[in-house]
């Protein structure tokens, strides 16, 4: 009597499901490292943005460095209140209108002061820009007398500050704590001589 075994083809039950759960488990990694790629991704370009900021107010600060010498860009910025807007003060259409723009009656008349105020102005309308920063951002603002800024950074004597600060989602809240923060701080501080 002979017996005869049956040859088997294809994949068992078994088989599919646990290649189905490794590949399952493999997804949610790729899903997960995906995330926090764009996570880091939205920072860099935040902190890119910030920069761009810093770099954009020294330049104003050395274009009007008589300005600057009378102390008139020492300001702290901060964010608005959410639901409020942004009020310049001193903008469009005002006295000091000092984007330079022929035919509009500005520009050529502006003292040093109203220049960095307008400076100052239309500098705070980007900081405040969700587009630029997407929390909302603030500011210190320190030329060239101030030996420290109101957040405890050091500015030596002589040289100019300018310090953006911003909020970030937070990558890893802590559940177990009762105020958990969902949102950390960060900075970026440019010091530069006149």
């Amino acid at each position: 009597m002979t017996i005869k075994y049956h040859q088997y083809r294809g994949f068992t039950l078994l088989e599919i499901l646990l290649a189905s759960v490794i590949l399952s488990v493999g997804m949610l990694a790729v899903a997960s490292l995906q995330l926090k790629s764009l996570r880091q991704n939205n920072s860099d370009f935040v902190r890119s943005q910030a920069i761009v900021l810093a770099y954009d107010m020294a330049d104003r600060i050395r274009a009007n460095k008589a300005g600057a010498d009378a102390n008139n860009y020492l300001v702290t910025i901060d964010k608005i209140p959410e639901g409020d807007v942004f009020a310049p003060q001193c903008g469009a259409g005002s006295v000091c209108d000092c984007d330079g723009v022929a035919g509009d009656g500005a520009g050529a008349t502006c003292s040093t002061e109203q220049l960095a105020q307008w400076d100052i102005d239309t500098w705070e309308q980007s900081l405040k820009d969700p587009s630029v920063i997407p929390l909302g951002g603030n500011a210190l603002i320190g030329c060239p007398t101030v030996a420290a800024l109101p957040d405890g950074s050091i500015c030596a004597n002589g040289s100019c500050c300018v310090v953006v600060k911003w909020e970030e989602l937070n990558p890893t809240p802590d559940p177990t704590v009762e105020d958990n923060d969902l949102t950390i701080e960060q900075s970026v501080t440019f010091e530069f001589r006149l």
